[in-house]
């Protein structure tokens, strides 16, 4: 459905000219909680900051439909920090190359979360232009699910109906918990 995003970028709702001030598309959680506008515009979304459920399912799917090519490999963040070694080793493979055994390990620490956000003068997008008031502000926490023991119960009801309309159980797995959640991680 046009909802989810169909698919293909024509499909998308038309986005209004300027998205309201304060509603970024996604909860915010910093708050003591989501409130249910922010919640309801990610869900039913059509606006421009942010990225409303639409546009990750139509993302999403748009990553699968180009599967599998030479110049492709789909990573999910949340299998990135279960296992940041296999994770090094699938991108190493994938472009064809290989480093010795001490080399990966420093590449490994060097990405891992903690390891970034030291460093976000470094990693973190517009680090050094005063974007955000700290450069590690854009290292928040380092994991998923943050809307877990957020959300009221209306509020998963509301996503898991808009979800299941969207992907079938094992593309949803892979999109809400990474690889490992499908037994192919």
């Amino acid at each position: 459905s046009a909802a989810c995003g169909g698919g293909l970028a024509s499909s998308r709702p038309p986005a209004p000219p300027r998205a309201r001030q304060g509603v970024a598309g996604s909860p915010t959680w910093r708050g003591g909680g989501a409130s249910s506008e922010s919640f309801r515009t990610f869900l039913e979304g059509n606006h421009v900051e942010g990225a409303p459920l639409w546009s990750i399912v139509a993302h999403h799917r748009e990553t699968l439909a180009r599967e599998p090519r030479e110049n492709l490999l789909r990573l999910h963040y949340a299998d990135m920090p279960r296992d940041p070694e296999g994770a090094a080793a699938r991108i190493a493979a994938h472009v064809g190359i290989s480093h010795p055994p001490a080399l990966m390990a420093a590449i490994v620490e060097a990405a891992r979360f903690e390891s970034m956000k030291a460093d976000a003068h470094r990693f973190a997008p517009s680090a050094g232009e005063g974007f955000r008031a700290r450069d590690d502000g854009f290292f928040d926490s380092g994991g998923s699910n943050k809307w877990e023991g957020r959300l009221t119960r209306a509020e998963l009801d509301a996503y898991d109906a808009r979800i299941s309309e969207c992907l079938p159980p094992e593309e949803r797995a892979w999109l809400e918990r990474g690889a490992s959640a499908i037994g192919a991680g």
